[in-house]
């Protein structure tokens, strides 16, 4: 298994981003293209913060499985309101340049998004509104009601720089599942929280709205907090729920 620290110059952005990728080498039968893993980190972490914090290295150590870890700051995976395009940066040129540096499936059905806290908005949101690029979108913790992060100006001061003053359709969960179950585009959903968790109600309300859309969607509680102890079993159950419906078995 390869862990690599790629330096990307992002035309997309204007600056120049991380990525971290674990890749699987010591396959002799290693198919000639393998399915991804966008794995998301949450709000004020890095590319770096799934190896450091969890073992996801060594849960898919014998897995044909590539993980692709990108940096996006605070931004939400939105194109902000001030202008810098990190969804079109993970939804389009992080993946056409992965598969391109990399032997990685270009096919939808070989590629899963799956994030924490911020990232499990994202990985949501990527799974929702990317058409034909993600099939499976995981959540752990998601903060997947934007209102709430607004109520949060205090804390995050750069939220108007982001979403402006108020939520729009195309940020909103709630409206991207609704439009995304109309026009027969939904993927695969799995979403977790702690019970012990402040995002927990959140998550609930979500998993009401959403399992009536999606009919491949899986909802799981136990008990946690919102930190590494419970990121690191979800990330165990992701992978463990993506092995059910796909060709990622151990070599």
């Amino acid at each position: 298994m390869a862990l690599m620290n790629i330096n990307l110059e992002s035309k997309t952005l204007g600056l120049k981003t991380g990525v971290r990728v674990i890749f699987p080498i010591e396959n002799p039968n290693l198919p000639e293209k393998i399915p991804a893993l966008y794995l998301l980190h949450g709000l004020g972490d890095d590319e770096n913060v799934w190896c450091r914090f969890s073992s996801i290295e060594r849960y898919v150590r014998r897995l044909n499985l590539a993980v692709v870890m990108p940096s996006v700051h605070r931004s939400f995976y939105q194109n902000t309101e001030d202008g810098r395009r990190y969804f079109d940066f993970v939804t389009e040129e992080l993946v056409e340049t992965m598969e391109r540096l990399l032997p990685i499936s270009p096919l939808k059905e070989d590629r899963f998004a799956a994030g924490l806290s911020m990232g499990g908005y994202g990985a949501l949101k990527l799974g929702l509104s990317a058409p034909g690029r993600y099939s499976m979108a995981a959540s752990l913790s998601g903060a997947v009601e934007l209102e709430r992060v607004m109520e949060a100006k205090e804390a995050l001061p750069e939220i108007s720089s982001i979403f402006g003053q108020s939520i729009k359709p195309e940020a909103d969960l709630f409206a991207l599942a609704e439009k995304a179950a109309h026009e027969g585009r939904m993927p695969s959903i799995y979403q977790a929280c702690g019970s012990e968790d402040f995002l927990i109600e959140d998550n609930r309300r979500f998993c009401a709205f959403i399992k009536e859309l999606c009919p491949d969607y899986v909802y799981e509680e136990w008990s946690g907090e919102h930190n590494w102890d419970f990121w690191d079993e979800g990330i165990k159950r992701i992978l463990l729920w993506i092995r059910e419906r796909c060709s990622i078995d151990e070599f």
